[in-house]
């Protein structure tokens, strides 16, 4: 195993949600494939998105394992929402089913 990511993230729904979303945290690499994710029910299934208040911040952390060999270049750590039966991504206010989170730089150590 590399490195371990540990991401903490707040999220707060504007308005009462309806289904019951999964989160996500992905690393993608340069070639835009998926390098390591972190997919998973606020705070591990026990305080579903359909109970949350309107205006109120939840607080969760993602652990994402990054492969040992994987190759230099720039990263991007992306995270947002899907309701799971549809795999439907919910879309940010501009629109984009995921927000950048920031951009990892990985150099060749040798």
């Amino acid at each position: 195993m590399g490195d371990v990511l540990r991401v903490r993230l707040a999220w707060r729904a504007e308005r009462p949600l309806k289904r019951l979303y999964t989160f996500f945290v992905h690393l993608v690499g340069p070639d835009g494939q998926l390098v390591a994710q972190h997919d998973r029910p606020p705070e591990g299934g026990f305080y579903p998105t359909t109970a949350w208040d309107p205006g109120e911040v939840v607080q969760d952390t993602y652990v994402l394992e990054v492969p040992k060999d994987v190759l230099p270049g720039v990263y991007r750590l992306i995270a947002g929402a899907y309701w799971l039966p549809a795999g439907e991504r919910l879309r940010a206010a501009d629109g984009s089913d995921a927000v950048e989170l920031t951009t990892l730089v990985v150099t060749d150590d040798e």
